[in-house]
């Protein structure tokens, strides 16, 4: 790698007596007054060599492959940021005629050089930040006529926060000299700006040059959604937690405080679901709450009431299956609030119950099958939930219990914005609203032990993750849907008279969300 100073001899990746392949050239500043060669071979042949050129100046020709008795063959010239040509240096893909799959890429813009000679492929990743009416690479040759004939020729473009419109152009390669274009890989071809957007050029050319217009505004690409899956999945994390409080949460409350005026509590669930999102995402979270409740005597019942402290942590893998392949990511999230809670209880058996949560949650997501090596982001919003619920309690004989509820939730998670692979993304703000209609059967075993087995069917109305890159909507995950929801545990006391109560309980889902969850119940009544 060649960074600074003055190099006054040639540069070679590798200089072989047999075949010279897959060799490298990397120069990023200084001088070089010498011819640079990926790879040379005088008697066999060049092969996969590549040569890289982001800065500096170069007196002489570059040769991706130098093989003058062999064959040069899919060799590489990468051009990038602004290096420096000398007034007759030329581009060879190869250094005679006996060549294939040599090819030119440049990832810059305003480029002098004086001639390109033997690529049969031109990839042309254009910078964020090219205009209508730019140019690419200029070619200095006036006196002989630049032949690109045959060649296959790409348009990309590098993610940034400025688009390309219909109708506009940029030019590829100028010359004076004059340009040969015939059999190119002319008309319609796609191409691509960062990971999110999808052009339509059109390529033409002159005697002078070679163009790309742009035949149609950029549309968003399928893949686009992938990020936004991990949006869906910071709102699986946190409904999961919204799960806990109106379950454990409010249950253990109630309960250390029924021979008690001031009781602590706390609740830990933990478990695996697959959410179908149009794709899906697995998350795999633990929550915890802790909180502290005092029971209050009124004339037709009892109110429960308390502040708590909750917190989680969770992993996902997010899958999209798309046209053009799948696309995981993974990611982790964590969140942290605090919240109220209270129950009232009428002596009839009716009861109410609400809470409300806020905090905040912190998350990160990346992909390796998006083509390039940076497509990431991290995300930190607010969160903030509240629920309601009513329900009955019917005393079917001394010692079960039939418990019939209905429940409404509501979760709402911030807006952001990240930038992803260089793409511009703002996400938008994701409200939750979902009902829950279920019934659970208790049954006391013994003063010491309550076993309950439960179902219910959940209802999701909203929950949909909406993002835009460039100011285009992007595809967007919903978790709207029907789930099953199944529960069985107990609950028991180390001896009739102990203050302490743990429990354990197991839940199944079907539908929308499908997986398991464990929890783990204490309270402490003081």
């Amino acid at each position: 790698m060649i960074s600074g100073g003055v190099v006054n001899g040639a540069v070679y990746g590798a200089k072989a007596l047999g075949d010279a392949d897959f060799n490298s050239v990397s120069i990023s500043g200084g001088t070089v007054k010498g011819v640079v060669h990926g790879g040379d071979s005088n008697t066999g042949d060049a092969n996969g060599n590549v040569v890289t050129i982001s800065g500096g100046h170069i007196d002489r020709n570059v040769y991706g492959g130098h093989a003058p008795g062999g064959k040069a063959i899919n060799n590489r010239v990468i051009l990038e940021g602004s290096p420096e040509f000398g007034s007759a240096s030329t581009l060879y893909g190869g250094s005679n005629g006996i060549g294939d799959g040599n090819t030119l890429e440049v990832r810059t813009k305003g480029l002098t050089v004086y001639d390109v000679k033997n690529f049969q492929n031109y990839h042309f990743l254009l910078p964020a930040n090219m205009q209508h009416g730019e140019t690419v690479l200029k070619l200095t040759n006036t006196t002989d006529v630049t032949d690109i004939s045959d060649s296959k020729i790409s348009v990309a473009r590098q993610g940034g926060s400025t688009l390309l419109y219909q109708g506009e152009q940029v030019t590829l390669i100028h010359t004076e000299g004059g340009l040969n274009t015939s059999n190119i890989q002319q008309g319609k071809l796609t191409g691509y700006q960062g990971i999110s957007l999808e052009y339509a050029f059109d390529l033409s050319s002159d005697t002078n040059n070679l163009y790309a217009m742009v035949t149609a505004d950029a549309i968003v690409r399928d893949q686009a959604k992938a990020p936004v899956e991990a949006r869906a999945s910071m709102m699986a994390l946190s409904l999961q937690g919204a799960d806990l409080v109106a379950g454990s949460g409010i249950s253990n409350a109630l309960s250390a405080v029924s021979s008690s005026e001031v009781a602590a509590f706390g609740a830990m669930s933990g478990g695996q679901a697959r959410y179908h999102s149009g794709s899906h995402t697995d998350v795999n979270g633990v929550g915890v709450m802790l909180g502290a409740a005092k029971r209050y005597s009124l004339n037709d019942g009892t109110l429960a009431a308390g502040v708590f402290f909750e917190g989680g942590r969770g992993s996902y893998d997010t899958y999209n299956n798309l046209g053009a392949g799948a696309v995981r990511g993974s990611g982790r999230a964590h969140y942290a609030g605090a919240g109220l809670l209270a129950r009232h209880d009428w002596d009839t058996g009716l009861y109410a119950e609400a809470s409300l949560r806020g905090g905040r949650i912190t998350s990160d997501w990346s992909s390796g099958d998006l083509g390039v090596a940076d497509a990431s982001y991290d995300s930190s919003v607010s969160y903030f939930g509240a629920h309601a619920g009513v329900g009955y309690v019917w005393s079917i004989s001394q010692r079960t219990s039939l418990d019939v509820s209905a429940k409404y939730f509501w979760t709402h998670q911030g807006s952001d914005s990240a930038s992803i692979a260089g793409d511009p993304y703002h996400f938008k703000a994701t409200n939750s609203q979902r009902t829950r209609l279920g019934a659970r059967v208790n049954y006391d075993f013994s003063d010491r032990i309550i076993g309950y087995a439960g179902a219910a069917w959940e209802r999701e109305y909203d929950s949909v993750a909406r993002a835009t890159a460039y100011g285009l909507a992007t595809a967007s995950p919903s978790l709207k849907g029907n789930t099953g929801v199944f529960e069985v545990g107990f609950n028991a006391k180390p001896d009739a008279k102990s203050p302490l109560t743990l429990g354990l309980g197991v839940q199944g889902y079907t539908g929308k969300r499908e997986g398991v969850s464990g929890t783990l119940d204490m309270r402490w009544a003081f």
